[in-house]
């Protein structure tokens, strides 16, 4: 099954949007089972959310600039390095960022406190981790 490919407007469209809701409320907050939470906070899960949309945005627009473009910034390696993970995933268009963006883009590394930060957020149905890829990715729920 072949994906379509996105038009560079619909990338520059999805990079310059926020992808995932990061108003995580105390009512939702307090749904969430206190095994999963531990002792963070609301705070700390919305600025984790936030983080994301960082790299989401900062992968995105890389990948809207084209070769061309990704050659100018300097960023041509990087560039070619989301194509291919692009090609590998089949299927629908997702929005989805790897343990490695995360780490490129934010200097910081998935530590086991962010890893249960994720697991909140696919609690509240905003990330999602499809099986079948070769590499873990966090796929953005956006509905």
């Amino acid at each position: 099954m072949q994906r379509e490919k996105p038009k560079q407007d619909q990338c520059l469209s999805t990079a310059n949007q926020i992808i995932i809701k990061q108003d995580n409320t105390a009512a939702e907050f307090e749904l969430i089972p206190k095994y999963m939470i531990g002792r963070q906070s609301l705070d700390t899960i919305n600025r984790f959310s936030s983080t994301i949309n960082d790299v989401l945005k900062a992968k995105y627009s890389l990948s809207a600039l084209g070769k061309n473009g990704a050659k100018k910034k300097g960023e041509f390696n990087l560039y070619m390095h989301y194509k291919i993970q692009e090609s590998v995933d089949t299927g629908e268009l997702v929005n989805y960022f790897t343990a490695k963006d995360y780490q490129n883009h934010t200097t910081m590394k998935l530590d086991k406190t962010k890893l249960n930060l994720s697991t909140v957020l696919r609690h509240c149905k905003r990330l999602c981790n499809p099986k079948g890829a070769k590499t873990a990715q966090y796929t953005i729920i956006t509905t």
